[in-house]
């Protein structure tokens, strides 16, 4: 059986998050988030390998994340609050994931995850990025 879309995004958030702590997510850490959120191995480990996959990326979209975050230095930035936009950025460039979706699926994030406020800083950011994609878009069309 296939979990929520918002269920996986908890399950990479939350493998994302530890590794902030650990570069090697050993097969612990794993386990705590399978049994902590109720999922499967299976999810947690097509989760791991998307982790992966956006670990590859990472220059680029800390790039992003640092050029979008107007009035704040990357590394002011909350953990919880980088690695919720780490994930968006990374879902709206890799996964193709309407951007609409992604700033309200991060804001629902910020929100379970961390501070209230935390939500408008990171509704600005992929605000910004948002905005920009739709200028380039619109460049290609005319």
């Amino acid at each position: 059986m296939a979990i929520p879309r918002q269920k996986f995004r908890e399950i990479l958030f939350q493998i994302l998050y530890s590794m902030d702590f650990t570069s090697d997510l050993d097969e612990g850490i794993l386990s705590f988030v399978m049994i902590k959120l109720k999922v499967s191995r299976t999810a947690v480990k097509e989760a791991y390998q998307k982790i992966i996959s956006l670990k590859d990326h990472l220059e680029e979209i800390d790039g992003i994340i640092a050029a979008r975050s107007e009035g704040y230095k990357f590394t002011r930035i909350t953990s919880v609050e980088k690695n919720i936009l780490r994930l968006a950025i990374f879902e709206i460039f890799y996964d193709k994931v309407p951007v609409k979706v992604i700033i309200a699926e991060s804001i629902r994030l910020c929100k379970k995850f961390s501070a209230p406020e935390g939500a408008k800083f990171i509704n600005a950011v992929l605000d910004a990025e948002y905005k920009k994609v739709l200028d380039s878009e619109e460049q290609v069309t005319v």
